[in-house]
C-alpha cells in the first residue's frame, strides 16, 4: 500500500547508463584479451572487506563502482567492448535500483504467486484475466465474489468495476472478510464504498427473503461438508431474530467474556454459527456488575512496615473515571456494531433482489455448494465463473 506522499511521486524514465559515466576510463587501444587469466581475484586490489567498509560509510553505488574500476589491474588491458561489459556487470552488483510502481492486478497476482501460490488457489495472472473476461466484469456491474484468495479476486473485480453505480458483494466465511490484498490496491474512498461484504452462513436467509424455494437449494437430507456447508440451523435461528440480516460481530481486542459474542470466526474456510450481538443494556449492566477497586470507610490502606501511618487514598474520583471510561468504550463498541449491522442489512437487501449481474467463485473447497446457493440470486441470462485448483472439484459443477 503506497503512503499518501506517494501521490506526488513522478515516474523517472531517464535511466542512468554507467558506461557513459565512466566513458573517460574506457581505452581505445587495439589490445585484446588473449593475455588475461583468472588468477583467483588477484587483479582486484580492493578487498571484499574494504568494499563492505565503503558500504557501511554510506558510499553510493557509483562511487564504489569507480573505486572498483580504479583498483582493477587488468581493466586497462581489456578491449573497449570488454570494458563496457565489465562496467555493466559490476554496476548490477553494486548499484542497486529500486522502482516504485502503482499496485495493479497483474503485479499483485505475480507477487503473491511467487510467495505462496497455495494461498491464492494457484491463480496465475492469465487465469485471473480470463475470469474477469468470462464474468463480463465491467464498470457499473453488480458482481458477487466468493473466494478464498486473501481478497485478490475481490480486489481485481473492484478495480474493474471502479467508482460509480457498480457494486461488489464479497461473500466470505466467518464474521469478517479477508481484505489483505484489497488494502494493497490503495483504492480511493469512493471506490471502496462499492465493496460490500456478507457472510456465507446468511445466504439461506437471503434466499428466503427473495422468495426462493430453499428446500431445493438446501436439502435437509444432504450431508454438507464442514468446510463448505450452507447456513446451519443455528445461523437460521439467529437470522429469524433479525430478519433484515444475519448479524454476527466478533469480539474486539480488549473485550471481556461478558461483552464478547458467542460466535467465532471460521478459520480456513469452515462454516460458523451466527450469534446475536449483545444489546447496550446488557453490556452496560454487565460492566456495572463488575466490582471496581474501592476502599471501605474506616479501613486503612495496606502500608509497608515502618511507614508513617496516614489516611487511605481517596479512590472515589479514580473509580468514577474508570466507570466513565468503561461506559465510553462500551458506547463506542456498540456504535461500531450498529454500523456493521447496517452494512450487513444493506448487502442483504441487495442480494435479496436477485438481480446480480455476475458470479465469480474461486475457493479451495468444493465450489458446487457455493454455486447451488448463489446462482438463484443472479438475474436471468447472467454469466458465472467457477475456478478451482482441483480438476475433480471443478468438474463436479458441470453435472
Amino acid at each position: 500500500m503506497l503512503p499518501a506522499a506517494a501521490e506526488e511521486l513522478k515516474p523517472i524514465n531517464k535511466e542512468i547508463k554507467e558506461v557513459e559515466v565512466f566513458k573517460d576510463s574506457l581505452s581505445e587501444s587495439v589490445q585484446d584479451n588473449r593475455f588475461l587469466s583468472d588468477n583467483d581475484g588477484a587483479a582486484q586490489k580492493l578487498t571484499h572487506a574494504a568494499i563492505e567498509a565503503l558500504k557501511d560509510k554510506g558510499e553510493t553505488g557509483m562511487a564504489i563502482l569507480g573505486k572498483v574500476i580504479a583498483n582493477s589491474a587488468t581493466f586497462t588491458s581489456k578491449t573497449q567492448f570488454s570494458q563496457e561489459k565489465y562496467i555493466k556487470a559490476k554496476s548490477k552488483k553494486y548499484s542497486n535500483k529500486v522502482s516504485i510502481e502503482r499496485p495493479t492486478t497483474r503485479l499483485l497476482c505475480e507477487m503473491l504467486f511467487q510467495k505462496g501460490p497455495q494461498k491464492i488457489c494457484n491463480l496465475r495472472a492469465d487465469s485471473l484475466a480470463g475470469i474477469l473476461l468470462k464474468a463480463n466484469v465491467r464498470p457499473g456491474a453488480r458482481v458477487m465474489v466468493a473466494e478464498t484468495c486473501q481478497g485478490l479476486v475481490a480486489g481485481a473485480v473492484l478495480d474493474r468495476v471502479g467508482a460509480g453505480d457498480g457494486t461488489v458483494v464479497y461473500l466470505h466465511h466467518g464474521d469478517m472478510p479477508n481484505n489483505t490484498v484489497v488494502n494493497h490496491y490503495n483504492f480511493a474512498p469512493d471506490v471502496m464504498d462499492n465493496l460490500w461484504s456478507y457472510p456465507m452462513y446468511g445466504i439461506k436467509t437471503v434466499c428466503e427473503a427473495a422468495g426462493l424455494d430453499t428446500r431445493a437449494i438446501f436439502p435437509a437430507d444432504e450431508d454438507a461438508d464442514a468446510d463448505t456447508a450452507a447456513p446451519t440451523a443455528t445461523a437460521t435461528a439467529a437470522a429469524e431474530d433479525a430478519p433484515a440480516a444475519a448479524v454476527a460481530v466478533k469480539a474486539e481486542p480488549g473485550t471481556t467474556d461478558a461483552d464478547a459474542d458467542t460466535g467465532a470466526g471460521g478459520g480456513g474456510g469452515q462454516a460458523v454459527s451466527a450469534s446475536t450481538a449483545s444489546t447496550p443494556a446488557a453490556s452496560t449492566g454487565a460492566a456495572e456488575s463488575r466490582s471496581l477497586p474501592t476502599v471501605e470507610a474506616g479501613t486503612a490502606a495496606p502500608m509497608d512496615t515502618g511507614a508513617a501511618a496516614g489516611p487511605g487514598p481517596d479512590t472515589t474520583d479514580v473509580t468514577d473515571e474508570v466507570a466513565a471510561e468503561r461506559r465510553k468504550q462500551l458506547d463506542e463498541r456498540e456504535a461500531k456494531r450498529e454500523m456493521k449491522r447496517a452494512l450487513l442489512r444493506r448487502s442483504h437487501n441487495l442480494l435479496a433482489e436477485a438481480k446480480m449481474d455476475a458470479l465469480v467463485v474461486v475457493v479451495r473447497h468444493n465450489p458446487l455448494t457455493f454455486v447451488k446457493a448463489l446462482i438463484p440470486l443472479l438475474a436471468p441470462s447472467r454469466p458465472f465463473v467457477i475456478f478451482s485448483m482441483h480438476k475433480v472439484k471443478a468438474s463436479s459443477a458441470l453435472h
